[in-house]
């Protein structure tokens, strides 16, 4: 059986966990990785040339050079751009592949959608729903009949209980807890090592044990784009 010709999208840091689960996987080909930083044209990320920006993966797909990709980039400041980086690649027909680490456990009752990430010893447990473009990182759990929207990114070691909804592009900081029966609503984010034990809003940022809405996201960004 030949092996999917596939190439990462972007050389973030969340690259080299793609990279090694893909090598670890078997059946792909990893071409290279693509990035618009000028600087890392021509050079070599574990094992992997870089070969130019983004714009080439129209030209790849076209002259039969790959047929599928995976987004390496996984930053919370860079939510928008991971997301627009999926729609494009989505939008000139490039499957999205499934990464999933060889010691992470996903029940056969689960769905899940193209593009997740599932990091070493993640847990997708029964009658779970994953949503496109997830990342479900190292250690974390996700309890029976969850439901996970689109482009949600889950940080190592967040555990939910069952028949928890988290929404579309919400961010979960690493140790987060979140009770049996909440929901997240779109677009929020949960700190790192909270509890949350009651529902969050759509747009918030929340943390602590339990967790509280702190302000909205669209203010937090503010704040920290000034401080930098």
């Amino acid at each position: 059986m030949s092996k999917r010709r596939t190439v990462i999208l972007c050389a973030g840091y969340h690259s080299h966990l793609v990279t090694e689960s893909l090598r670890l996987q078997g059946g792909f080909e990893v071409i290279g990785i693509l990035d618009d930083n000028r600087q890392l044209y021509n050079t070599v990320r574990d094992g992997l040339p870089i070969l130019g920006s983004l714009s080439l993966l129209r030209e790849l797909r076209d002259t039969g050079r790959v047929d599928s990709a995976a987004l390496g980039l996984g930053n919370l400041s860079l939510s928008d751009r991971r997301i627009s980086i999926y729609k494009k690649a989505r939008d000139l027909g490039i499957e999205m592949v499934q990464v999933i680490h060889p010691t992470a456990f996903i029940s056969p009752t689960a769905f899940c959608a193209a593009g997740i990430f599932a990091g070493a010893l993640a847990v997708i447990n029964a009658g779970v729903k994953v949503g496109e473009n997830v990342v479900i990182h190292a250690g974390s759990t996700i309890g029976h009949d969850t439901e996970i929207g689109d482009h949600v990114f889950i940080s190592p070691g967040v555990h939910t209980g069952g028949l928890v909804k988290i929404k579309r592009d919400v961010f979960v900081g690493p140790g987060a807890v979140i009770c049996s029966g909440y929901v997240v609503e779109e677009g929020s984010v949960i700190g790192a090592g909270s509890v949350v034990t009651r529902d969050i809003p759509s747009g918030k940022l929340a943390f602590g044990v339990p967790a509280r809405v702190q302000k909205s996201v669209e203010e937090w960004q503010k704040k920290s784009s000034n401080k930098r």
